[in-house]
């Protein structure tokens, strides 16, 4: 089992409803692996559009709001949304993509320390 099928097999039986998501880089197979196990996924064409509909989702059903964003520039569009989730306490988680391991500390494209950049608007970050 891949790191896509488990994080998806995880987020079915949440039952987290939608997975909102703008396709890129990064987040591909997790892609893949959520269309196999069913969970609904919704397109969206800009990331900060994507995380104000995952927070408003988890204001409306009272369980987290689920997106998915590539690499920076992207996972950064979501800044605003991710700091308005965190001032309302909506439940809203934001999953970015990264670069493979093997390619971890080598400068790999469109790599950040996103810990750095969102430890300021997020209640926590793994």
């Amino acid at each position: 089992m891949t790191g896509a099928q488990l994080f998806a097999r995880t987020l079915s039986h949440w039952d987290c409803g939608p997975v909102f998501h703008v396709p890129g880089e990064g987040i591909l197979e997790a892609l893949d692996a959520l269309a196999d196990v069913d969970v609904p996924l919704i397109a969206c064409r800009h990331e900060a559009g994507m995380a104000y509909m995952a927070q408003a989702a988890g204001h409306v059903r009272g369980k987290p709001g689920i997106c998915l964003a590539g690499r920076a520039p992207g996972a950064l569009n979501a800044t605003l949304a991710l700091h308005t989730a965190f001032t309302d306490a909506a439940p809203m988680i934001l999953i970015i993509g990264q670069p493979p391991m093997r390619q971890a500390g080598r400068e790999p494209f469109l790599d950040n320390d996103f810990s750095l950049a969102f430890a300021p608007v997020a209640k926590w970050i793994g």
